[in-house]
């Protein structure tokens, strides 16, 4: 939502804008390829990716594209919709092929890029390199971590990286004062060093439907910070609230059905849309 207005991408290839007051639509543009992320509206442009990674930018007010940047095409990702993040003047696009690339919002020129793959001989499924979380900036570095295993910081303007690690997740990390929290593919929510990487703690969450025969693997999404807490979903209905400063759950709560969308928190409340298409509010 941006300006009164709604941008929504589809898996149709198209680009709608609706007023956000009324809901007609106000214009709409077909990409010619289904979109895999959500919209972002910065600076009068709005920036998605298809599915065959190429980064668009669109006028905001008439819907003319602007320019395009074509990535590594990979037909192997995870579902998800993440989205670009956009500071000044640079743009951080997140690719299926494990890119982060950083372009110039005016003109879509690469100023640099940054794989996050990492080679893992241990399944087919940990081969994947998709960036499936937004990045995420905050003083002049770059956030991000990849689902085959890598999590790093990086300077926003030269590229270089300030540090790594090897973590796989396919969730947005969150940023608060000096530390990095993020989940990862087997449920461990991490606090780490915003400087530094080193770890701070690490906090298992559940794993399995199961936990006795360790059957039906859990997926979480997350974390967002609410009132002191970090606050996480997963694929069963968890919504656990847990301590920044240890990782001890503090609250749960259960929704009945999965979430897979990220939470949303706004006006005090707590926002989830779950698998069945219900739109829960939590206090």
């Amino acid at each position: 939502a941006s300006g009164g207005r709604v941008f929504v991408t589809t898996g149709f290839g198209t680009l709608v804008v609706l007023d956000g007051a009324s809901g007609d639509e106000v214009w709409r543009v077909a990409a010619g390829a289904p979109f895999h992320t959500a919209p972002v509206v910065v600076g009068g442009r709005v920036y998605a990716i298809t599915n065959d990674s190429e980064l668009m930018a669109f006028d905001a007010s008439t819907g003319e594209v602007q320019w395009t940047f074509q990535a590594i095409a990979e037909t192997a990702r995870i579902l998800s919709a993440p989205s670009v993040a956009v500071s000044s003047d640079t743009v951080l696009a997140p690719f299926a092929s494990g890119e982060l690339v950083a372009l110039l919002a005016p003109n879509g020129r690469r100023l640099w890029a940054d794989s996050l793959s990492r080679a893992s001989s241990l399944t087919s499924l940990s081969a994947i390199n998709d960036i499936a979380g937004r990045p995420v900036v905050e003083s002049g570095v770059v956030y991000a971590v990849s689902h085959s295993g890598v999590i790093a910081a990086i300077d926003l303007r030269s590229g270089q990286r300030i540090w790594s690690r090897a973590f796989a997740s396919t969730q947005t990390p969150w940023v608060a004062g000096d530390v990095l929290y993020a989940v990862s593919v087997d449920g461990e929510l991490t606090a780490f060093d915003r400087a530094t990487g080193a770890i701070y703690w690490v906090s298992q969450l559940r794993r399995y439907r199961n936990e006795n025969s360790r059957e039906g693997r859990l997926a979480w999404t997350g974390p967002i910070m609410v009132g002191g807490r970090l606050v996480l979903a997963n694929s069963v209905g968890d919504v656990v609230a847990v301590s920044p400063q240890d990782g001890r759950e503090l609250a749960r709560a259960d929704v009945g059905d999965p979430v897979f969308v990220p939470l949303i928190a706004a006006n005090d409340q707590i926002y989830l849309v779950t698998d069945k298409a219900q739109l829960v509010v939590l206090r």
